[in-house]
């Protein structure tokens, strides 16, 4: 028999802050560690959001978690959201391989008892494939059980690190991005410019300090704050350092006169890679420095034996050019079939026509599309 418990108050997730990571790694998920989420709660959340994470255990043994927060909606919806959900991808319920399937009942009986009654479960940013949705969505208690609804999908390239070595993979590629990377690592090096990992606390702290700075004004161009949003600078600061000496937070940053002019970040999971994104100083753009000093993750992960990087949602062109592999996100809810759910269903109806509409947009001809777009967001 497995006990589940639901825990609204952040001292109580710390007694299985360890079993948690070790968890998060033992499946390959570096998002879903707590030294990811707990910073995004103490620093991202807003609103009125409250805790309300599962923890499943055997005995005293973790074999499950929904790191989870509900925050009131439209109508007075509750919504129970996971943890870093909007800054992180690829998250959600963690379960010991095999025990996925009563982790998930657990779950389900804990959060549809709890208080305020959910309105929605949501799955943000999840695999397209994960078998979590459809877990718990049949595991619901209730006559009525609970519906569920995909809103979303959306590409994310991945790197498989299948090949022998760096050596192989990189000579796989196409003729054009070799000569390219060759020539603007040579340019690179001739500006002053080495390519190195932060190591130590104080190079840390100083590479992401530039990171920030560079992000900022890149998005400030385009009027917007690109992943930098409230909080953010605070949790990547409490995370890297967390995860640094494990080196599972990696800083890859392109060193010249003595200061940062490129820092790409990545986190790390039992041997999976996710790329949160970075920053440069302009100075260096016509040396594509992003791409240069993620390429010397690349090769880093391949010698280290690593299985994957993760390049997260969207199809920009630079991730297509190392990537060779496109795992789909989704974001998938489950709407439970309570005494609350002919309101949701009222609020749904008019989002589902948004996405069903978005859809059909995707399918006509390019020319009539932002016109349609532009209609949709009236």
């Amino acid at each position: 028999m497995l006990t589940a418990e639901l825990i609204d108050d952040p001292a109580g997730l710390e007694p299985w802050v360890s079993a948690w990571d070790e968890l998060a790694v033992e499946l390959s998920q570096p998002c879903s560690s707590p030294y990811w989420m707990l910073p995004w709660w103490r620093h991202c959340r807003t609103g009125q959001a409250e805790l309300r994470t599962v923890v499943v255990r055997d005995g005293d043994a973790l074999v499950g978690l929904a790191p989870y927060f509900v925050q009131i909606g439209r109508a007075g919806l509750a919504e129970y959201r996971v943890l870093s959900a909007g800054a992180a991808h690829r998250i959600g319920p963690l379960a010991r391989p095999g025990r996925e399937r009563e982790v998930a009942s657990s779950i389900a009986s804990a959060i549809a008892s709890a208080r305020p009654l959910p309105s929605s479960f949501i799955f943000e940013g999840i695999d397209q494939d994960s078998a979590w949705p459809g877990l718990i969505r049949d595991a619901w208690p209730g006559a009525f059980g609970s519906s569920l609804y995909t809103g979303v999908v959306l590409e994310a390239p991945t790197l498989d690190l299948t090949d022998p070595d760096f050596d192989t993979w990189f000579n796989g590629r196409s003729s054009n991005f070799r000569q390219q990377m060759r020539r603007k690592g040579r340019q690179m090096e001739q500006r002053g410019g080495q390519i190195r990992m932060a190591r130590s606390e104080e190079e840390a702290s100083r590479d992401l300090e530039a990171m920030f700075v560079y992000h900022r004004e890149r998005w400030a161009e385009k009027g917007d704050v690109g992943s930098l949003k409230q909080g953010t600078e605070d949790q990547l600061r409490e995370a890297v350092m967390a995860l640094l000496p494990s080196e599972r937070a990696r800083l890859w940053t392109i060193e010249a006169d003595g200061r940062p002019v490129c820092v790409q970040h990545f986190t790390v999971a039992g041997g999976e890679l996710t790329y949160w994104g970075g920053g440069f100083d302009p100075d260096w753009d016509d040396l594509q420095p992003g791409q240069l000093a993620i390429l010397e993750a690349v090769r880093d992960s391949f010698a280290r034996g690593e299985k994957r990087i993760d390049f997260g949602g969207g199809d920009q062109r630079y991730k297509g050019r190392f990537a060779n592999g496109d795992h789909p996100l989704a974001w998938t809810t489950i709407y439970p079939r309570n005494r609350r759910y002919p309101v949701t269903r009222a609020q749904l109806m008019p989002k589902q026509a948004r996405f069903a509409a978005r859809g059909l947009v995707r399918r006509l001809p390019s020319e009539h599309q932002e016109r349609l777009k532009r209609l949709l967001r009236r």
